[in-house]
């Protein structure tokens, strides 16, 4: 079952137009997968108020008031293109506090789904294993992308290019261009996994030149330079359909 409403909140204005006091505009979204439970709702609430608070309107504004507020938790924000995991100790917090402005999503879900879920930890290894930083993750909900997006905020990488960030997982590299949707469980990362981030060089030009040798001879493709290992060997493969690719060794002839 879906429903979608608009509500607001009173607001007001005052002359010099107090950022304070003006409202902002939220989607908030519930789902209860036991109950087959959609709710989707827009209002507006001043930057002051409480995340203890959304829920209670947002319960009253969806019909959902016979549900206890304690009973409902912030499990994820999302901000344009970014899917952050809901930060701790965050019911009693305001919006502004948050920095939750306009436009963004808050994802709620019943408390007994998140405990039956258990939240599972990260070590996350930053460039050059600069930094070291733990990542609480669901294995229901967690994708690849959500732990790039709070990779990139942690570590401040948003200066650097999305195709130059590449993530390993116990020296294999995870495939953010294929496998970015896909949930962390569904990558084999387990709890406790360790993930190391490495930056690669900006290449300039656009297209790296790959020689491939093996018993039958050699040849020559082009790949583009965002390709990630994963996506070469499987263009490899796809050269060599009538046989089994035992080994896979990359070395720069350059260098």
């Amino acid at each position: 079952m879906q429903c979608s409403v608009l509500a607001s909140q009173n607001c007001t204005y005052d002359s010099q137009h107090d950022k304070s006091n003006e409202c902002i505009e939220l989607e908030l979204q519930y789902i209860d997968q036991k109950q087959n439970l959609k709710k989707l709702v827009k209002i507006q609430f001043l930057p002051t108020t409480k995340i203890d608070d959304v829920i209670k309107k947002f319960l009253k504004t969806t019909d959902l008031d016979y549900i206890d507020s304690g009973n409902v938790s912030l499990v994820e924000l999302r901000m344009g293109n970014q899917c952050l995991p809901a930060p701790l100790f965050h019911t009693y917090k305001t919006l502004d506090q948050l920095k939750i402005r306009q436009g963004c999503t808050l994802c709620f879900a019943p408390l007994r789904e998140l405990s039956s879920s258990r939240l599972s930890r990260l070590r996350v290894y930053g460039p050059n294993h600069i930094g070291k930083i733990e990542y609480e993750w669901n294995k229901r909900t967690t994708t690849l992308q959500m732990l790039l997006e709070y990779i990139i905020k942690m570590f401040s990488l948003d200066s650097i290019e999305r195709q130059r960030i590449h993530l390993f997982m116990d020296f294999e590299e995870l495939d953010l261009t294929s496998n970015s949707e896909k949930l962390l469980t569904e990558l084999g990362v387990t709890d406790l996994t360790m993930i190391s981030v490495q930056i690669v060089s900006s290449l300039s030009s656009s297209v790296i030149h790959v020689e491939c040798t093996s018993t039958n001879g050699t040849f020559l493709f082009d790949i583009p330079h965002t390709t990630t290992i994963e996506m070469l060997r499987k263009e490899v493969e796809q050269r060599f359909t009538d046989y089994c690719l035992c080994d896979f060794t990359l070395f720069d002839r350059t260098k």
